[in-house]
């Protein structure tokens, strides 16, 4: 009941180098109820300009009090990071949007800032908040929310031993809420910006992908987060987990790149979930 009255805000489109990560929003809203709507990143810009400063500084002097570290950024720009939320808070209020998608590489060229700080702080407050215009991503973290009440920490697997079933699963931004301590880094791939490293407490995960054009499949598996990594090659949080199902469906037949890690293992539930939605599970 809730996914049928849930409106996810589509600010840009999906990212060009996103693999199968767009959604029919037709076939969509007639089997969830959902409904995309979209909005133009010159919207988001508008607003970003008219943000009061004096907001925005005091949102990111509370994250880096929050923070054991401030490692390459400096104040100002955690500020600009700031302004991102405020402006996104700003659209999900006007339209009424229960979650968001941001095409947010594209802050990168006209404000030389990233989304991965608004992104934890909106997923913190249980606005789901999903990186890259990721449409299939985003509902899916929806969902997770509305079933189990978890935030979810989007990533891609960035490494992955096939003999052992264990992967890491990588990205510039989680919600702080769900670590146990973080650390303020710039963005991985353009050295700008914002973004967040944290640190996950070890224990039973699940992983989640609801997939497909008409989001009607989906991948699901319990693991053990084992460690956090601090890499210099990959996107800022790291995780290592081992899976209790195939870690070979990632280099085999894979729901797109982006994946879910929810804390607890939660597969029960979610399975006779999506079964009951008459959704199909890829292995």
């Amino acid at each position: 009941e809730r996914l049928s009255e849930a409106v996810i805000g589509v600010v840009g489109f999906p990212s060009d180098w996103l693999i199968a990560s767009g959604v029919n929003y037709i076939d969509a809203q007639k089997k969830w109820g959902v409904i995309f709507k979209d909005i133009e990143l010159y919207e988001l810009s508008q607003r970003i300009d008219e943000v009061s400063v004096y907001k925005a500084e005091k949102i990111a002097q509370d994250f880096i009090n929050g923070a054991v570290l401030l490692r390459e950024p400096n104040e100002k720009d955690v500020i600009e990071g700031a302004k991102i939320y405020l402006a996104l808070k700003e659209l999900c209020r006007e339209y009424s949007l229960d979650a968001l998608t941001v095409r947010c590489f594209e802050l990168l060229s006209k404000h030389e800032t990233t989304g991965c700080l608004a992104l934890s702080l909106l997923n913190n407050e249980d606005i789901v908040s999903g990186c890259e215009g990721d449409c299939q991503g985003t509902f899916s973290m929806l969902l997770l929310n509305f079933l189990t009440g978890s935030r979810s920490f989007m990533a891609n697997p960035a490494y992955i031993n096939i003999e052992k079933n264990d992967m890491v699963l990588a990205h510039c931004t989680i919600p702080t809420c769900i670590t146990d301590k973080y650390e303020i880094r710039n963005h991985f791939e353009s050295h700008l910006g914002v973004s967040v490293q944290g640190v996950v407490k070890e224990g039973p995960v699940t992983i989640f992908k609801c997939g497909g054009s008409k989001l009607d499949k989906y991948f699901l598996a319990s693991g053990e987060l084992l460690e956090n990594l601090d890499d210099e090659n990959m996107c800022r949080t790291q995780l290592k987990v081992h899976l209790n199902e195939d870690a070979g469906y990632f280099l085999r037949n894979p729901i797109a790149n982006h994946h879910l890690l929810i804390k607890g293992d939660h597969t029960r539930l979610i399975d006779r979930f999506m079964q009951d939605m008459g959704c199909r599970r890829i292995i």
